[in-house]
Parts: C-alpha cells; structure tokens; sequence
C-alpha cells in the first residue's frame, strides 16, 4: 500500500496545498541526495525549509497514516503528501533507520550547533533537535502567495505556484534587481546596496536565513583586489568603487552592538572545510569560529576568524553576467 501511495505522489504535482492556515504549499517529494548537513541544507535550498512552526502545524491539522515505511500525511481538505522513513546518517557516514524511522531537517536552529527536526516512526510523530553534522531528509515548502519563479540557481529541482505573475509582481522584481550594483566585476558578482534589515546576525542566523546569497571569500578577494576603497569619516564606512564607477557603501555597523562607527564585519558564505574530521572523537565537528571579513575605522579590510555566536552584518551578492 505504501508503494502504491509513493508511486501516486511521484506522478502529481510538484506542490501540494493541504489547506492549511498559514498557506503552506508541501513538496511531495523529499530532495534528491538522500541525506544533507544542517549546512547543505540551508545553503542549498535556503528560505525553502521549513520552520519549526510550519512542522507543528502540519502534525497538528492532518491526519498521520503509517504505511509500512513513512506516513501519508491528509490535510484538512483530503489532499495529501506520503513523508519516507529513509532515516539518516551519522558523523561517520552510516546510515540507520532506514524504512524505520525518518527525520527532517528544519530551518530553525535550538542551541549551539544543533537545530529543530521533524522525528517520525511508527509509532509516534514529534518535534527534536539534532546535532548540525548529522544528514537528515530535506522536504521543501513553499507559499501560495508567492509570485511564480524557479528555485534558488542551484537547485536540483524546479517550483511553481499557483498564480501568475501579475504588473505589481513586475513592479517589486525591477524594485529588487535595482537594489543590485554591477560594479563591471569579471565575475558578474553584483553587490547589494544596503545590509540586510534586521541589523546583526551570528553566523547560524545568517546562513540560516540567506544561505548562498552570502558573499564566498573569492568574491570578497575580488570586490578588495578590484575596487577602490575609501574611507569616509562623515558616514563612518567604506565607499567601494567598481571598475566601471559604480560603488556601494560597506558601514560599520559594530560587533554584538557595540564599536558601531568604528568597526564593521560581514559573514562570508560556507567553504569546503566546514567539516572537520576529528580522529579522537571519530566524528565530524563544525569549527566554532568562521570566516568574515572586517574593517577598523580606515585600517582596510582583512578576512578573519570570528566567533560564530558573534553578532555583524550581512552583505548579500547575486550573480549575472556582465553586458
């Protein structure tokens, strides 16, 4: 029966409404790749994880029906997503519970290093937390209110929604893609104008919310070796001009809220060595510190190593190709 059930969902539509209040549009399908870091994750497919919130309400408005290996989970209006038992994979890279028990990343971090998850068996369905080094499940969602586009560029799936784009829609996309400079790098890396609302972020904030829309230490290398940069004592920031003339201001925000105007740090996006493998302990561990780059008063900026529970600012890039 589960088989059949799986089989139904694989052939539907990429989105399922189960109408439930916040509008909430389920994937029916977990992502390819079996299992990802709570770092893969967000970086992959960021502000397309669920919140811990949007868990909780699909566990307590639709009805859960175990089917040998996950459940088929009903919505208040009969439509209905089938969740896989594919269990997970530990720091060794071993994977239990498979056909037994399943387990969800969501985007909502619980403590240092470890974030909430949806845990469920045969027998119970529950909200957790689990250490980021694990490789969970990843289940998409979306919003039916949201404009129609694809996913983020480096997905390997598409979205769509259900409305078309309409004039405002086309209004508020030439509103966000002026909110970009093209500084004429050779990269095509263009730099947002302004930090992100919100003020500081620490590190699991920010790759949380903004993922791979965070600047990576080459484009930083980049924006340093080809732009000039120039303090401004009025405005207490940096004043970055591109090759082409254009520039972008880079303020300095502080540290956890203090120093602001004379110093300013911005989160560079995840590396390959996120993970370090520790023989001793026979597992993988997250480095409590992670890459910045920061800036005293006129001293030029450097990349450094900051505390990941630090609070600094956010830069966001976008990537196009240079006309």
């Amino acid at each position: 029966m589960s088989k059949k059930v799986f089989s139904e969902l694989k052939s539907a539509i990429e989105l399922v409404d189960l109408n439930l209040p916040s509008g909430t549009l389920w994937s029916n399908n977990n992502e390819e790749g079996e299992f990802y870091t709570f770092d893969e994750a967000v970086t992959k497919f960021a502000g397309k994880l669920p919140t811990i919130e949007q868990f909780e309400e699909l566990k307590s408005l639709c009805q859960w029906e175990w089917l040998e290996n996950g459940y088929k989970v009903t919505g208040p209006n009969g439509k209905f997503i089938f969740l896989p038992a594919k269990g997970c994979r530990n720091g060794n890279g071993d994977i239990f519970g498979v056909d037994s028990c399943g387990i969800y990343w969501s985007s909502t971090p619980c403590g240092f290093q470890k974030s909430s998850e949806l845990y469920i068996d045969s027998n119970k369905v529950g909200i957790g937390k689990n250490e980021h080094h694990y490789g969970l499940s990843v289940r998409l969602i979306a919003n039916k209110k949201t404009k129609a586009r694809k996913a983020e560029e480096n997905s390997t799936t598409e979205i769509f929604f259900e409305r078309a784009e309409t004039n405002e829609d086309i209004k508020i996309n030439k509103t966000n893609s002026r909110q970009y400079v093209n500084l004429g790098l050779p990269s095509g890396t263009r730099w947002k104008k302004s930090n992100e609302a919100g003020g500081l972020y620490n590190f699991d904030q920010a790759i949380t919310e903004f993922g791979n829309a965070l600047p990576t230490i080459e484009q930083f290398e980049e924006l340093q070796n080809l732009c000039q940069w120039e303090w401004d004592y009025s405005r207490h920031s940096y004043k970055v001009t591109g090759p082409n003339g254009k520039s972008i201001r880079l303020s300095a925000e502080g540290l956890n809220g203090h120093n602001k105007g004379e110093f300013g740090g911005y989160w560079l996006a995840l590396n390959d060595n996120d993970l370090e493998y520790v023989p001793i302990l026979k597992d993988y561990v997250r480095p409590r510190r992670r890459l910045a780059f920061t800036f005293k008063g006129y001293g030029g900026a450097i990349v450094r190593n900051v505390d990941r529970t630090f609070r600094i600012s956010v830069r966001l890039v976008r990537i196009t190709k240079n006309k």
